[in-house]
């Protein structure tokens, strides 16, 4: 059965930012701050168009995969927040050590 989708207002400007950036990715009137990007018909190659929207909108890199642990607007705003800020995200799977990933190897570097 269909849960019915009950609409949450972006509280924060990232929220708000996302919530405008996701409604133009999935063709959607309206986002809400609870709403599963993959419950509104997100999938991985629309991942990628989010992602790079953020980056250029937040100057910010995240891994595509904190949208895959974190699908709503709510827990992904707080990644972008937290990345902002200068931490880690903590996601589903544990914390993701951003910075880190972002480092090529010095044999890749020559």
């Amino acid at each position: 059965a269909q849960r019915e989708r009950v609409y949450v207002a972006p509280r924060t400007a990232v929220e708000e930012k996302l919530a405008q950036i996701w409604a133009r990715v999935l063709n959607v009137e309206q986002v809400g701050v609870y709403d599963d990007f993959f419950e509104l018909g997100g999938n991985s190659l629309l991942v990628s168009q989010v992602v790079a929207r953020v980056t250029e909108s937040f100057e910010v890199d995240l891994p595509l995969r904190v949208l895959f642990l974190e699908p709503t607007i709510a827990d992904f705003a707080t990644a972008i927040e937290t990345t902002l800020a200068g931490g880690t995200v903590a996601a589903a799977s544990g914390t993701a050590e951003l910075a880190s990933e972002a480092v090529l190897d010095a044999s890749i570097l020559g």
